[in-house]
């Protein structure tokens, strides 16, 4: 069985524009070889690892390769494998699309299913990493990061393209304020086509996929924390009816709802430990 100690900072509301979720660090150790699966979350991470060899299998996109010691890990559509044996220790900076495409100033979908190593498009963070080794505590780690980001936004991201990109956001979230293709053009501006490619851009899916994605995820954190009934759960992410709900589900994570309950009873929504 894997120990694990996690430890978590969530800046405060207002903070970052909500352009960083989470900064964490976990330090486990398994004695035996073991696999994580990790399903679809709507995260794109900054991850620098201290560890021991640990390999990062993506079948559906037939990946299979060593995790590099500072690498980005896009928005995941589909479950990853984790296969560690030893000590490890992981510090990761957890953004919104949004965050990445500020902070890097390119298209989010560049990222999508994969794992890129930091030196291929931002050798800084190789400098950052270092720090981070020798800091001598989470609080002084997190300071760090935080002062690195603000430092680091891009200043080629105008603010009105943030700005539909957060009431895009708020709009995938709550659908009913605009429910059409229609009305999303209307309130963020934009024609059609403009406003494809800028969702592709930002959130590195088309306008329709990422409305979808919010409501897989929706229901993702609901099975986690709720004890509602699984038609309950369905229908309160939006889902018509409860055959929607499990085709749609599946689609991400390969599991039905029932089967990922079940499976999840532990330490963090979206993740699958033996």
């Amino acid at each position: 069985m894997m120990e694990n100690q996690y430890q978590a900072y969530q800046p405060p509301p207002g903070a970052g524009a909500g352009l960083i979720k989470c900064i964490w660090r976990v330090r486990e150790y398994a004695p035996l070889k073991e696999k994580e699966t990790i399903l679809p979350k709507g995260n794109v991470e900054i991850i620098f690892n201290y560890s021991t060899r640990v390999r990062y299998l993506n079948p559906s996109f037939n990946q299979d390769l060593e995790l590099p010691t500072v690498f980005i890990n896009g928005i995941n559509t589909k479950p990853l494998h984790l296969i560690k044996h030893g000590g490890h220790e992981f510090i990761g900076i957890q953004l919104s699309s949004i965050g990445l495409r500020s902070l890097l100033n390119v298209p989010v979908r560049d990222f999508n299913d994969c794992v890129v190593s930091a030196t291929e498009v931002y050798p800084e963070l190789l400098e950052l990493a270092e720090k981070l080794y020798v800091a001598s505590s989470f609080s002084d780690q997190v300071a760090f990061i935080l002062d690195w980001f603000q430092r680091s936004l891009s200043c080629g991201v105008e603010n009105y393209a943030l700005s539909r990109a957060q009431c895009l956001m708020k709009l995938a979230r709550n659908p009913q304020l605009a429910n059409t293709v229609r009305a999303q053009c209307a309130r963020v501006g934009l024609s059609r086509r403009q406003l494809s490619r800028f969702s592709n851009e930002w959130f590195g899916m088309s306008t329709e996929s990422f409305f979808g994605y919010q409501k897989y995820l929706e229901a993702l954190d609901r099975l986690h924390q709720s004890g509602k009934s699984l038609t309950e759960i369905g229908l309160e992410s939006g889902y018509y009816d409860q055959s929607h709900f499990i085709r749609q589900f599946k689609f991400y994570t390969g599991l039905t709802p029932k089967q990922y309950r079940n499976a999840s009873k532990q330490r963090q929504a979206g993740h699958i430990f033996p």
